[in-house]
Formats: C-alpha cells, sequence, structure tokens
C-alpha cells in the first residue's frame, strides 16, 4: 500500500530527478543572479501570465486594472495594444491573444505566491499586485519546471516499458540536455512550452494506455488531456491524428481501419466521455471570449495568419536560424531509430510519422516561422517525446555492440553532440548567440567564446 504512494520507483529514479531538480534550480538561479535575463515574467510569459492577477486580485476580467497598475508602476502609459493584450473594438475589454491553458495549470503556484506575498506584505511592505513581489516570479518560473520535470518522469514510464534501464537514463539526459528543452526548464519557463511538453508526454502515455485498458478513468483522463492541450496552443489539437493512428501498421491499412473504426463504434460511451471531457476544459477559453468579446468563438491572432502555400519546412527543422535539427542534433538519431523501436512498439511509426509531417507543416507555414526570440525552435519541442522512443531504441542498439572500441566511439559522438547543444545554450544565456536570427560567423564566434 505504501509503495504505490511513491512517486520514484527507486533509489536510482530519487537520484537522478533530485539531481536533475538541484541542478535546474541553480541554473535557473545563475539566469537572474547574473542578469542573463528578467524578470521571469516577461514577453510572452506575461501574456500567458496576464489572466492570474486580473482574475484573483483586481477581480477584472477585462484586465483594465492590472494593466493600469502595471503601467504606472513602471512609468509607461497604458495603450490599446499592450504585450499581445489588445482592447477589443468597442468593449472596452482587453481581449488577450494568448490562449488560458498557461494560466489555467498555472493557478495552485500563483495562489500560493499570491497567499504569501499577502502575508509578508504586512511586514515588508510590498504590495499584493500579482507583479511586484519577487514571489510571483519565482512561483511561475517554479511552475514551469515542475511541469517539465514531471513530464520527464512519465517519459521514463513510457520508455521503461520498452526499454533497458541504461538507455532509458541515457536517452532522458540527451533529450533533456542535448536538446532546447533544459532551457525552456529555465531561462524562459513561463512560455508555454514546458506545459506542452508535459501535456504531449502525458497524451502518448495514455493513448499507450487506453488501447490496452479503454476504461473510464483513461477516457476521462484522456479527453481532460486533450482539452488543456488545445488550451494551451490550439494548433497543438492536431496530435488527435496520433491517437486516431495508434496501432495501425502499414500493412493491410484498409482491413485495420475498418477494426478501428468498428472499435470505437463499440466503444461509443468511452469515445463520447473523452469528447466531453475534452470540451469541458475547452469551455474554459470559450467562456473567457464570450465575456470578453460577446462571442463564443474568436481568432485572436488578428493579422498574424498561416501561409498554408508556402511552408518554411527546410528552414524549421535546418537552417542556422532557428532548425530544430540544427540547434539540437542529438535529434537526428531518431531517424534511424524509427527502424527498431517499431520492434519494441507495434503501430508507433505510422501515427507518429503522419502526425509529425502535419505538424510540422502547420509549424512552417505561421507568418513567423522562425517564431521570434528563444533558443532553437521552440514551436516543436512538444515532438521530442515521441523522438525520445527512437533515440532510446539507439541506445539499446548501440549498448548492445560488443566491441568496445566501437560503442565508445558512438558514445563519444553522443557526448558531443549533447555538449554542443549545451554549450551553445550557455552562450545564448551570455549574449553571444543573439535571440534570433544568428549567421554562421555568430555561431562560429560563440563556439569560439568571442564576442562580434
Amino acid at each position: 500500500m505504501t509503495k504505490n504512494l511513491h512517486v520514484f520507483k527507486n533509489r536510482k529514479e530519487t537520484l537522478f530527478f533530485v539531481v536533475l531538480f538541484i541542478i535546474s534550480i541553480i541554473s535557473t538561479g545563475l539566469v537572474y543572479a547574473l542578469h542573463f535575463n528578467g524578470p521571469p515574467i516577461r514577453s510572452d510569459g506575461l501574456g500567458y501570465y496576464v489572466y492570474l492577477p486580473s482574475i484573483f486580485v483586481y477581480n477584472d476580467i477585462s484586465m483594465n486594472k492590472f494593466i493600469d497598475a502595471y503601467s504606472k508602476h513602471y512609468n509607461d502609459t497604458p495603450t490599446d495594444y499592450w504585450n499581445g493584450v489588445y482592447k477589443y473594438e468597442n468593449s472596452g475589454n482587453y481581449l488577450d491573444k494568448y490562449p488560458v491553458g498557461v494560466a489555467v495549470m498555472s493557478l495552485p503556484f500563483f495562489l500560493l505566491a499570491h497567499f504569501g506575498t499577502l502575508i509578508i506584505s504586512n511586514f515588508s511592505g510590498i504590495p499584493p499586485n500579482g507583479f511586484t513581489d519577487p514571489l510571483y516570479h519565482a512561483a511561475q518560473s517554479f511552475s514551469g519546471l515542475f511541469y517539465a520535470l514531471l513530464g520527464l518522469l512519465i517519459l521514463k514510464r513510457i520508455l521503461d516499458k520498452y526499454f533497458s534501464s541504461k538507455s532509458v537514463y541515457l536517452t532522458l539526459i540527451a533529450v533533456t540536455f542535448g536538446t532546447n528543452l533544459f532551457h525552456y526548464f529555465t531561462y524562459d519557463a513561463v512560455f508555454s512550452h514546458p506545459y506542452s511538453f508535459f501535456l504531449f508526454t502525458l497524451f502518448i502515455y495514455l493513448t499507450i494506455k487506453w488501447y490496452s485498458n479503454p476504461n473510464k478513468i483513461n477516457s476521462i483522463l484522456i479527453g481532460i488531456t486533450t482539452g488543456l492541450i488545445t488550451i494551451v496552443r490550439p494548433t497543438n489539437l492536431v496530435i488527435v491524428l496520433f491517437f486516431l493512428l495508434f496501432g495501425l501498421g502499414s500493412r493491410n491499412t484498409f482491413t485495420q481501419i475498418q477494426e478501428r473504426i468498428s472499435l470505437y463504434f463499440y466503444k461509443y460511451k468511452k469515445i463520447i466521455l473523452i469528447i466531453t471531457s475534452a470540451l469541458l476544459v475547452l469551455s474554459i477559453q470559450i467562456l473567457y471570449w464570450y465575456l470578453i468579446t460577446g462571442r463564443l468563438f474568436v481568432y485572436s491572432y488578428t493579422d498574424e495568419y498561416f501561409d498554408l502555400k508556402n511552408p518554411q519546412i527546410l528552414n524549421v527543422l535546418f537552417s542556422i536560424r532557428k532548425g530544430f535539427f540544427f540547434w539540437s542534433p542529438i535529434l537526428l538519431l531518431s531517424i534511424p531509430g524509427l527502424i527498431f523501436v517499431r520492434r519494441k512498439l507495434k503501430g508507433f511509426n505510422l501515427a507518429f510519422l503522419i502526425f509529425f509531417f502535419v505538424n510540422v507543416y502547420i509549424v512552417s507555414s505561421w507568418w513567423s516561422w522562425w517564431y521570434g526570440g528563444g533558443f532553437g525552435m521552440r514551436a516543436l519541442i512538444e515532438v521530442i517525446p515521441f523522438l525520445a522512443l527512437p533515440i532510446a531504441a539507439i541506445f539499446e542498439k548501440i549498448l548492445e555492440i560488443r566491441n568496445k572500441t566501437k560503442k565508445y566511439i558512438f558514445l563519444f559522438v553522443i557526448v558531443i553532440l549533447i555538449v554542443f547543444t549545451t554549450y551553445m545554450m550557455i552562450q545564448y544565456w551570455r549574449g553571444l548567440v543573439p535571440i534570433d536570427n544568428p549567421g554562421i560567423t555568430t555561431v562560429m564566434n560563440a563556439l569560439l567564446n568571442r564576442y562580434v
């Protein structure tokens, strides 16, 4: 009975996540102590956050009171367009273009910070206004870290089903430090990406679980997860493709599709549960739109758009500017890894590949395909838990190599790839890599630790 209450399986797992947590906390502290970034709630993060103080501090969903207080504190004049929040037509209300999902998920951390500020304000003089006290910033940053680490723990649970312990830990290290994921654990933890990483990992876990046991609990959980994915980043709803196609192979596809449709009809009550649970979560966003605009559905990004006729797929995946594989080359291991992962998890490849290419097409069709400032291609961070499976399959094969020289050569190359990304992330923090549009000269200077 007691064992079931334990978060971690064993001492090794406990040690791994405790060490990772400590590294993350120290790194986050250094980011702000050395003024690499600040304050935590800034840029897009401020747009995601503004719901919380507006509703729970100022009791004003129109956001007018919060924006007025925030602007006065920083000696700014409130404008009709404020950090992605803008006056909606003639309503007098501000409409936040950023979805409500991050605010929903970080609410417990905000409330802890607010109550803490209320307590210390009596003797500190710091007003509980939602932004002055460092507690608000620390809580929001910790919220992103919490969900990212929880996502990694769930990812480990998935990998444990199919791979050896050594392969699993190597994979977790690779995807954490060999990609831009750790950057969004720490430096930009208030953005939506750690939340989406957690939700996508949970979605994979629940998809595998649902097809082995499509009961009420699993149906409700996958519905809630789908709803949260949508209100954190609406375009990520494309992940439903993975659920629909999971378990299907490339042979006898038509027959398999017929069997899948029959399964959904047979389990129609569970499918209704999934849809209902997702819609209940989605109704939070719809209710917000209605209260602000009087409309149930609103395209809040106004003049920002998708150019579906001109997707920048090669730039998104391989460019120096923000290429997904350029800044996280360890992820290239996932390509040959797909050959081996299909033996471990049948029906994964087809579902993943269709989801991946549709998702990349959508991401690369956004008018700003580089997605503003950030380290690497942040719009594809959500794909990392999918790629972890074929990467683990590659590690499994490398560890099985009997020739020690060959094995260590492979492992050495992998270490170099991980070090490259971690080193370049630190150079980004230091300002040697610009927040956007670095050229080959900039990259070379950053590698040589030189300012341009």
